[in-house]
């Protein structure tokens, strides 16, 4: 995850860079102050694990890519091990259960047929899948 916000952060640098020298200041520092903004999110993101649950279950993300992510971190790949066994914990307390099952399944077909507008907030995984399956 900490690629996504970091990927966020790298999209508004570029923005920045290609603005116009006589451009308001106003606008600029805005989008400098949302650039560190984002840097802010680290620090929630490590702090719960919510956000790791997120990211699990997002298909664009996902554990193994998350897991992909961190490989070179053993405090992060720590804290994300640690993160799923806490997920899974939490689902067979709270929602593994026949009655819930047959819910769920009602409940995100439903769902499916509603759209909203997104960002490619993963794009830096969808690019990591994409030079796998080309290799």
């Amino acid at each position: 995850m900490h690629a996504v916000f970091c990927g966020l952060q790298d999209d508004i640098k570029n923005i920045l860079i290609k603005l116009p020298n006589d451009l308001d200041p106003t606008l600029k520092n805005g989008l400098v102050e949302a650039h560190h903004k984002l840097s802010d999110y680290f620090t929630k993101f490590d702090k719960s694990d919510y956000y790791h649950w997120a990211a699990f279950l997002d298909p664009c993300i996902s554990y193994t890519m998350l897991l992909d992510d961190y490989k070179d971190d053993p405090d992060l790949h720590g804290a994300l091990e640690l993160s799923k066994a806490s997920l899974e914990s939490t689902f067979n307390l709270f929602y593994n259960t026949p009655a819930s099952s047959q819910l769920t399944t009602s409940t995100a077909t439903s769902q499916d047929n509603q759209q909203s507008p997104c960002k490619n907030f993963a794009s830096c995984y969808t690019q990591k899948r994409s030079s796998a399956t080309a290799e």
